[in-house]
């Protein structure tokens, strides 16, 4: 099946032959360009080639993504409109080209037959939400994560970039908070002051204390790190490692 034709089946349009690519372009020009219709003579220049640049990268992102499934020896299958129009619609606007590669993977995950990943609106959501800094650096900590490595920036990074980057995948659910206690045991004497006339002295006590507070990928984080990762080949086992998201 040429790439084209596996573009239309990823989209929902069954079109086979020379025809596909055009009718891939027209499909997308529906649905990414309907303001350039609306408005007609009246559009700049400036907003018409922006417009034709975006559908451009969303005829791309259905090539791509199809590529890849070629790439895994896998068939598309016609993606949901819940989760197709969202890719389509956010993915077309990515300009960077490591951020358009992760779209065009979310993409053939979602059309891909086996259904090995689920593809959620969630996830497409997310993944619009992150600059191409914030995808490096999930994915450098994904790629430490083996260790327990706990959540980090680069070398060299500023402060203040620690501070937005981890606030922002906070509220994006990319993080989890681990908590560790110390427990010692008959404290009493330490902790607390008792006399034998209020309360009978207790043989043992449990002193809590907090050790460690930390920060570590979530299980969304892997979901989206899978999602984003391109299809693995039918007769190769899965390129996600096995890793402890406790």
């Amino acid at each position: 099946m040429d790439i084209p034709t596996a573009a239309t089946l990823i989209v929902g349009i069954r079109t086979f032959g020379p025809s596909a690519a055009k009718v891939v372009e027209q499909f997308l020009t529906g649905v990414l360009a309907p303001a350039a219709r609306a408005m007609g003579k009246d559009l700049e220049a400036g907003y018409r080639d922006w417009q034709q640049r975006r559908i451009e990268r969303g005829q791309q992102l259905a090539y791509d993504s199809a590529l890849m499934l070629e790439q895994a020896g896998v068939e598309p299958q016609p993606v949901p409109g819940r989760v197709l129009w969202p890719i389509l619609e956010k993915g077309s606007l990515e300009e960077d080209d490591s951020l358009r590669r992760r779209w065009a993977a979310l993409l053939a995950n979602a059309a891909d037959s086996r259904r090995t990943v689920e593809i959620t609106p969630a996830l497409v959501q997310i993944l619009a939400e992150l600059t191409p800094f914030e995808a490096a650096v999930l994915e450098a900590n994904h790629e430490r994560a083996r260790g327990g490595y706990r959540f980090g920036l680069p070398a060299g990074s500023q402060r203040s970039d620690y501070e937005l980057i981890f606030r922002h995948f906070l509220s994006l659910g990319l993080l989890d908070e681990q908590l560790e206690y110390a427990v010692e045991i008959d404290a009493v004497e330490k902790a607390l002051h008792w006399t034998d006339r209020v309360l009978p002295r207790p043989r043992t006590v449990r002193v809590v204390s907090k050790r460690h507070h930390e920060y570590r990928l979530s299980t969304l984080a892997f979901a989206l790190l899978r999602a984003c990762t391109p299809p693995a080949p039918t007769s190769a086992p899965s390129a996600e490692p096995a890793v402890s998201e406790s």
